[in-house]
């Protein structure tokens, strides 16, 4: 589970969407627990493709969250330095569960099997 920093307090206010999820996902960036979701590729590109909410079940204390989210990687290291082919980049999806602690805003992720 990965602590996050950020407040996560504007996602505890109505129904998720899909906008609010990407953005707070984009400004949380590397703390997210992508790497270990990689099938094709060895290393994620930020910045996120796209957020779709999943579930949402509220609690008295917490909100809890289940995200997909669409992302690239890429393998490093396959090209030369004057090789004029591009990496390659590679569609990736994760499934991540944000834990919302509803008296302080802060948020831990999951990443979901």
């Amino acid at each position: 589970m990965t602590e996050s920093p950020g407040k996560a307090s504007e996602l505890l206010q109505g129904e998720p969407d899909a906008a609010r999820l990407l953005q707070w996902l984009r400004d949380q960036g590397e703390r997210l627990p992508l790497s270990r979701a990689l099938t094709r590729g060895a290393v994620v590109r930020l910045p996120i493709d796209q957020a779709m909410p999943i579930g949402c079940e509220d609690r008295a204390q917490m909100r809890r969250l289940r995200v997909g989210v669409f992302f690239r990687s890429t393998m490093t290291g396959c090209a030369c330095a004057d090789d004029p082919t591009p990496e390659p980049e590679f569609n990736e999806y994760a499934e991540l569960e944000i834990l919302i602690d509803r008296s302080d805003g802060t948020a831990q992720v999951r990443l979901l099997d």
